[in-house]
């Protein structure tokens, strides 16, 4: 079976807040690709599951929920974060960021899943 994305360990660790989880994509501000990643959390906010699920070229990534999702319900999750990087630097989230979170979060609702955070990584830090 071919795949395409970039699975790391996660850290099994309970996620208290957004700048846990930007602290440990911090990285990602010195990227030239926008990239999308997913920590997947069980029902007790403990991270069990990280994974880049799509990249992108210097200014967008094209994301498909059913990808997402899947990825989310075979790893058994009860919610999620997602965390993306703009190579600009930026960390104001795009007229397309807004868009996407809320198609992600209408989806979720239906499978039974929480969108706990979408974290933007920038030069500023997050967003």
């Amino acid at each position: 079976m071919k795949t395409f994305y970039i699975r790391e360990q996660s850290t099994g660790k309970q996620i208290h807040n957004s700048a846990e989880v930007a602290t440990s994509f911090a990285s990602l501000v010195n990227a030239d690709q926008e990239s999308l990643w997913v920590v997947g959390c069980n029902g007790a906010n403990k991270e069990i599951y990280r994974e880049c699920i799509f990249l992108g070229g210097g200014s967008a990534s094209i994301v498909d929920p059913r990808i997402l999702f899947k990825r989310l319900l075979t790893k058994d999750c009860s919610s999620f974060i997602l965390v993306h990087n703009h190579p600009s630097g930026s960390t104001e989230p795009s007229e397309a960021d807004k868009s996407l979170t809320k198609r992600i979060i209408s989806g979720a609702e239906i499978l039974g899943l929480t969108l706990l955070d979408h974290l933007i990584i920038g030069e500023d830090g997050y967003y």
